[in-house]
């Protein structure tokens, strides 16, 4: 996969959830980072509640809607079955969609400071 995390999905039917992490020394790497507070370390869509749980290297989370990573005036639909850490962990893909981390970061800063 070259410079991308690996996508490991342990996501079950039965629980309506996907998960994909980083692979052990990603993981490590991104940890000790020194800008790892902006590096997405793992995520998680759950289909039943529609919404998506990132964590950030630093151990800080944030939940969005699916509706989040809707955008029709940027040309690409996002797909939840095709999801992957790439970029070092700069970039979630979510099939032709890219969300860039510091963006979704933005969006749980300004929550804690609201």
């Amino acid at each position: 996969m070259g410079d991308e995390f690996s996508n490991n999905s342990s996501g079950t039917k039965r629980e309506n959830i996907m998960k994909f992490r980083l692979g052990i020394f990603k993981l490590i790497a991104a940890i000790i980072s020194w800008h790892r507070k902006n590096l997405i370390i793992s995520a998680s869509i759950d289909l039943e509640s529609e919404t998506i749980t990132i964590w950030f290297a630093d151990f800080k989370w944030v939940r969005l809607g699916l509706e989040w990573f809707s955008n029709p005036n940027c040309g690409y639909c996002a797909d939840f079955d095709d999801m992957e850490i790439i970029d070092n962990g700069n970039t979630l893909r979510l099939g032709e969609f890219e969300a860039a981390s510091d963006c979704i970061r933005d969006v749980l800063d300004e929550r804690r400071n609201s």
